[in-house]
């Protein structure tokens, strides 16, 4: 999805895990972003590699995703039943 200057990706695996990308090229929004499937948890992976936990995810929407302009959030959501990437 796009949308002025945001963009979102979703990936989906074949396996139990996908992922979202989001980010804005001009904005700084503050976002929900609802899944089409229930996830278990959600972890984030910083620019520089790091894994942390996402806690505002209730098992279908990511709650208060803060853009900054031009920088990538990158979310690994482990399925029901599934682990993360």
């Amino acid at each position: 999805m796009t949308r002025g200057g945001l963009i979102a990706l979703v990936i989906a695996s074949l396996g139990c895990a996908a992922a979202q990308i989001v980010w804005d090229k001009r904005g700084a929004p503050v976002l929900d972003t609802t899944l089409a499937r229930r996830g278990a948890r959600v972890t984030e992976y910083t620019v520089d590699g790091r894994a942390v936990p996402f806690p505002q995810f209730d098992g279908r929407t990511l709650r208060r995703v803060r853009l900054v302009p031009g920088h990538v959030r990158i979310f690994d959501i482990a399925r029901q039943g599934g682990e993360a990437r």
